[in-house]
C-alpha cells in the first residue's frame, strides 16, 4: 500500500463528510425540535432532575435495557437546557463519525481514499432510512456512529505490531461496542463488521490467521457484547413493563412468520427500494434544483481526488458485496420481531445502510474497471439523489416542528402555566393537535411540562366544530366532548365494528365543572387570537430571565431559517392540492381533520399505500389552497369500498355537497363551484351513513383547476 501522509488521509476521511452534514443542514438552520418521546425525555428532567442513565429506579425505567439511551439527549440539556441547539450539535456530530469510520474501514478494505469518501457520503445519504433526522433517533445515531468507531479502532489495532497499543485499541473498541449496544440493542448484529473487512480485504484464510493468530484482540471485541448480553440475563427478570417487552410476544412465531420479509422487505427496501424512493422524490418534490446541484457538485470534488493504492485484489468488490449482503440481512433482522416495524421504514434500516452501502460500492468498483467514464455520471447520479431525499426528508421533521411551534406558541401566549389543579381544555380548530406527530394528549403535556418548566398533567384536546375529543385509550374511535351549561363532559366511544382493537377499559364519561377547566380556542391557521388579559404575561415572556420565559424565546418565537431557498414545492402557494395520508413510506403526514383512524400502509414492492378508516360518520380533512380562476373538479380513491357504502357516500366542501360520480369501483370525480373554494384553509367532508366504518378507507384525494 502506498504511503499518504496522515493528515492527508485524515481530511479525505472528514472533509467530504463535514461537507455533506454542512449540505443538508444549511437550508434549515437549527429548526428542528422535539416531536414525539422527546418532549417526555424533556419533562422527566424537568420533574425529576437530569439523570444520564435509564435505570430499574430511573424515571426511564421502561428503557433499563438501553441503559445509555438517555446519555446523548441528557448531554444536550446539560450543555442548554433552554433550547435544541446542542441537540443538533450533537446529531450532527454522530453524523460526522458515522460517516469517517465508515470511510475508514474502506480504507483499510480497499486501500483507495476514493472509495472511503464515496462511503462516508454514501452512509449518510443512504436513503433506505426515513428517520435520521428526527431526534427521537439521536440515540440510534449515536449507537451507529459508536459501533463504526469500534469497528475501526479494532481494524488499527490488528495492524498494530506493538502488542500493548493493539490491546489498548481493542479494549476501547470493545467498551464502545457495550456503549452502542447500551444505546440500542440492535447494534449486536453488526458485531462482526470489522472482521467481514478483513475478510473482504484478505480473504478468509488470512482472515483465520490472523483471528487465531491474535486471538486476545477478538475475545477482547466480542466481550464487549457479551457484557451486554450478560447485564440483559441479569436485568431482564427484575422488569416487569420493558420496552423491549411490550414489543416482542411469542417472539419465535413472529419472527419465522416475518422471516420473508428479511428479503422482500428488508433487502428489496434496503438495496433497492430507497433509491426508487430518492429519484421519484427528487423528481417530483422540488422546485429547483440549483441548490442540490452546487452542493452535490461541491461533494463529488473530493471524489475526483486521486490516492489510489498500490493493490488491487481481484477478488475485493465480489468478497465487498459479499461482507456487504450479509451485514444488510443482520441489520434488518431484529425487526422481524414485531409485526410493527415491517410495516414502517422509520428506524428499521440504520444498521441495514451499512451493509448496503458496501454492496453498492463493490459494485462500483466493479464497474470502474472496465468502465471508468461511467463512473463520472452514477457517482454523481447517487449523490445527487440521495442527497436531494435527505433534504427532502428533514424539510418533512422541520416541517412537522413548525407545525408544533405554531401550536405551542399559541398555547404559551395564552396560558401562563398556573393550572391550580384545573384542567387546561384546548378547543382545537385547525384540526391538527392530538394525532401522533402533533402532540397527543400525553405529548402536549410533556411539551407544556418542559416549557412552563413544571408539570401540566391535565390536559384535554377537543377538535372543532366536529368535538373530537383526543382521548389516548383507544386509537380505533375517538371519543367526543360536549359542552353543557356548568361542565363538559369528555365521552368515551366503544371502537367500531370490525375493528381489531379491544373494547376500551371503561365507558364512564369524564365530567369536569366547568369551575374547573381553563379554555383555550385555536383558529384554523393554529395561531390563537391573543386574550388582552395576557399582554403582561407576554410582555414578560419577551424579557424575562427566567426558564419558562428563555423557552419561549428560543424554541417557539425564535426566526430559525437562515437561508430560504425555497427548495420545495409545498412551500410555495397552490392553486391545486393533493393529499394522501403519506405520500412516501415512512414518512406520515399528521391528519388535519376529524373522524380517521391513524395511518395504515399497504406494503407492497416499491409503490407503497398510505391510507386511514373512517371512524365518524361524518370525517373531515381540513386542507390549503390558493384557487386560480375557472372551474375545479375534486377527484379521490377508497380502498375496496362496498357497494352500500359506495352509493350513500356524500362528499362536501365548505358545507357545499358536491355531486360526484364514481369514474370506478373504487375512484369518484366531481365539478366544483369555484366560489365555495376559500384562499387558505378549505375542509372537505365524507359523510357515510349507510357504511360500516371500519369499511370506509380513504387513500387519496385532489382538488385541481378543471
Amino acid at each position: 500500500m502506498i504511503k499518504v501522509k496522515k493528515l492527508s488521509v485524515f481530511l479525505a476521511l472528514t472533509l467530504p463528510v463535514i461537507v455533506t452534514i454542512l449540505a443538508i443542514w444549511l437550508p434549515f438552520g437549527f429548526a428542528l425540535t422535539g416531536l414525539i418521546e422527546e418532549w417526555g425525555v424533556l419533562k422527566t428532567f424537568v420533574s425529576s432532575g437530569l439523570y444520564f442513565i435509564a435505570t430499574p429506579d430511573s424515571p426511564l425505567a421502561e428503557q433499563s435495557l438501553r441503559p445509555l439511551t438517555i446519555l446523548p439527549h441528557a448531554i444536550a440539556y446539560l450543555l442548554d437546557p433552554h433550547s435544541f441547539d446542542y441537540w443538533n450539535v450533537l446529531l450532527m456530530f454522530a453524523l460526522l463519525i458515522k460517516g469517517s469510520a465508515a470511510s475508514h474501514l474502506i480504507w483499510k478494505a480497499s486501500g483507495s481514499l476514493k472509495w472511503a469518501v464515496l462511503m462516508g457520503v454514501f452512509v449518510l445519504i443512504y436513503p433506505a432510512d426515513t428517520m435520521q433526522f428526527s431526534f427521537r433517533c439521536l440515540h440510534i445515531n449515536w449507537a451507529v456512529a459508536l459501533l463504526l468507531l469500534a469497528s475501526s479502532l479494532v481494524l488499527i489495532a490488528y495492524e498494530k505490531k506493538n502488542t500493548f497499543s493493539s490491546y489498548v485499541l481493542s479494549l476501547l473498541g470493545g467498551i464502545l461496542l457495550f456503549a452502542s449496544c447500551c444505546m440500542y440493542e440492535a447494534a449486536l448484529t453488526l458485531v462482526f463488521l470489522p472482521h467481514l473487512i478483513l475478510f473482504a480485504r484478505d480473504g478468509f484464510k488470512v482472515l483465520w490467521q490472523a483471528f487465531t493468530a491474535r486471538l486476545g484482540l477478538g475475545l477482547i471485541w466480542f466481550s464487549g457484547a457479551v457484557f451486554y448480553l450478560l447485564y440483559v440475563m441479569m436485568l431482564f427478570p427484575k422488569l416487569t413493563g420493558s420496552y423491549q417487552g411490550g414489543l416482542i410476544r411469542d417472539p419465535l412465531t413472529t419472527f419465522f412468520s416475518n422471516l420473508p420479509k428479511l428479503f422482500c422487505v428488508g433487502a428489496l427496501r434496503g438495496l433497492f427500494g430507497g433509491w426508487f424512493d430518492a429519484v421519484r422524490m427528487v423528481s417530483t418534490e422540488f422546485s429547483g434544483y440549483v441548490y442540490l446541484i452546487v452542493a452535490t457538485a461541491a461533494i463529488c470534488t473530493f471524489f475526483l481526488v486521486k490516492a489510489n493504492a498500490a493493490f488491487k485484489p481481484k477478488l475485493l468488490p465480489l468478497r465487498l458485496g459479499g461482507a456487504g449482503l450479509l451485514l444488510t440481512l443482520l441489520g434488518y433482522m431484529p425487526f422481524l420481531f414485531n409485526d410493527y416495524f415491517t410495516t414502517t421504514s422509520q428506524r428499521t434500516f440504520y444498521w441495514v445502510t451499512p451493509g448496503a452501502a458496501l454492496v453498492w460500492i463493490s459494485l462500483l468498483i466493479l464497474i470502474s474497471r472496465d468502465r471508468k467514464w461511467l463512473l463520472r455520471f452514477v457517482v454523481p447520479g447517487f449523490i445527487f439523489f440521495g442527497l436531494g431525499s435527505q433534504l427532502f426528508q428533514f424539510h418533512h421533521y422541520v416541517k412537522l416542528c413548525d407545525t408544533q411551534r405554531t401550536l405551542l406558541k399559541s398555547i404559551v401566549e395564552n396560558f401562563d402555566g398556573k393550572l391550580e389543579n384545573k384542567t387546561l381544555l384546548i378547543q382545537d380548530k385547525s384540526n391538527q393537535l392530538g394525532s401522533i406527530w402533533i402532540l397527543p394528549k400525553e405529548y402536549l403535556s410533556n411539551a407544556l411540562s418542559y416549557l412552563y418548566g413544571h408539570p401540566i398533567d391535565s390536559v384535554e384536546i377537543c377538535r372543532l366544530p366536529s368535538c373530537e375529543w383526543q382521548t389516548s385509550l383507544t386509537e380505533s374511535r375517538r371519543g367526543v366532548c360536549i359542552e353543557k351549561e356548568s361542565s363538559w363532559v369528555f365521552r368515551f366511544l366503544e371502537p367500531v365494528s370490525g375493528s381489531e382493537q379491544h373494547p376500551i377499559a371503561t365507558t364512564k364519561d369524564l365530567e369536569v365543572v366547568k369551575d374547573e377547566v381553563i379554555t383555550l380556542c385555536i383558529n384554523f391557521n393554529g395561531s390563537s387570537s391573543l386574550n388582552l388579559t395576557f399582554d403582561d404575561h407576554i410582555k414578560k415572556l419577551l424579557k424575562e430571565e427566567n426558564a419558562s420565559a428563555i423557552r419561549y424565546r428560543r424554541v417557539l418565537a425564535r426566526n430559525f431559517s437562515l437561508f430560504n431557498f425555497g427548495l420545495f414545492k409545498d412551500q410555495h402557494p397552490q392553486d391545486r392540492y393533493r393529499w394522501n395520508f403519506g405520500k412516501w413510506w415512512g414518512l406520515d403526514l399528521p391528519i388535519r381533520g376529524a373522524g380517521w383512524n391513524g395511518v395504515e400502509w399497504t406494503i407492497n414492492n416499491f409503490f407503497h399505500q398510505s391510507w386511514a378508516r373512517q371512524s365518524q360518520r361524518r370525517a373531515t380533512l381540513h386542507f390549503d389552497l390558493t384557487p386560480a380562476q375557472g372551474r375545479y373538479f375534486v377527484r379521490g380513491k377508497f380502498a375496496k369500498i362496498k357497494d352500500l357504502a359506495r352509493k350513500g357516500m356524500q362528499i362536501s366542501i365548505n358545507q357545499s355537497e358536491i355531486a360526484c360520480e364514481w369514474i370506478s369501483k373504487e375512484e369518484f370525480q366531481g365539478e366544483i363551484d369555484p366560489e365555495i373554494l376559500l384562499s387558505g384553509v378549505n375542509e372537505i367532508a365524507f359523510n357515510s351513513p349507510n357504511a360500516s366504518l371500519h369499511s370506509v378507507r380513504l387513500v387519496w384525494f385532489e382538488v385541481c383547476p378543471k
